[in-house]
């Protein structure tokens, strides 16, 4: 059984060292915002917003009030209301967020609300392989309301004959645009293990080697703060982290 993290609104002391004095400096973020890939390039604007872009092959989808969209550049801002001392950064560990001082004990994002990236090479909906499902970011909630990531979903389902809303006491792991998930099957059906029963090749050849979890099996756990629930979309299992600072989905 592993858990894998899933980390969605969080506040954290990030600790700096200036000479041999050390200074406390804040870090507040607001907005769910994977790590992004190894080669992006941050570029901070004369608005005082940050560019992210991401390298070939990959791109992001980012929302902006309301709004999905797929572009190479996302932009965050912050901003501290009644005074100064909020700037947006670019973590080590590739997640954007602000940097707050002594001014500021406040930061509004503005901009980009939520990126996730994308290598262009796992674009779709298919089934995951073992390391896939040990290897890649999981899916989450808000990544479901991604029309693109809908669209897919559904069609990989209608090509499978499962009904959008089945449910089941088994899932099988798929892999959406680079995050992976366990799906419910309902009852008694079995996942095709062949070409002729999928009618398409490399389907069939995914299939083969899917991982399929008990659905019982599936808990979502908030290691920080707040709660963090299990939920179904379209029939996909993911945790919802809206209130938990550090949710993770054990299998």
């Amino acid at each position: 059984m592993k858990a894998f993290a899933l980390v969605g609104a969080a506040c954290a002391l990030f600790v700096a060292g200036i000479s041999s004095s050390f200074a406390q400096v804040k870090m507040c973020d607001s907005m769910e915002s994977r790590a992004l890939p190894v080669g992006t390039t941050p570029q901070a604007n004369p608005d005082g917003s940050l560019s992210v872009t991401v390298p070939e092959g990959w791109f992001i989808f980012t929302e902006e009030q309301g709004r999905w969209t797929s572009t190479p550049t996302a932009i965050v801002r912050g901003s501290c209301p009644g005074g100064s001392g909020c700037s947006s950064t670019l973590l080590p560990s590739g997640q954007t967020s602000c940097a707050m001082d002594s001014d500021c004990t406040q930061c509004n994002r503005s901009g980009s609300s939520a990126i996730y990236p994308v290598r262009e090479d796992l674009v779709g909906v298919t089934f995951a392989s073992k390391d896939e499902v040990e290897s890649l970011p999981r899916a989450d909630a808000r990544l479901m309301t991604i029309p693109e990531i809908r669209k897919d979903l559904l069609a990989f389902k209608r090509a499978l004959g499962i009904a959008n809303e089945a449910e089941g006491r088994e899932t099988v792991w798929i892999r959406l645009y680079g995050y992976v998930a366990p799906m419910d099957v309902p009852d008694g059906y079995e996942v095709p293990m062949s070409s002729s029963a999928t009618k398409n090749i490399a389907l069939g050849l995914l299939a083969a080697q899917s991982i399929q979890t008990p659905a019982a099996a599936l808990k979502c756990s908030c290691n920080s703060g707040g709660s963090c629930k299990l939920e179904s979309n379209f029939g996909v299992k993911v945790c919802n982290a809206s209130n938990c600072a550090d949710c993770s989905m054990s299998h």
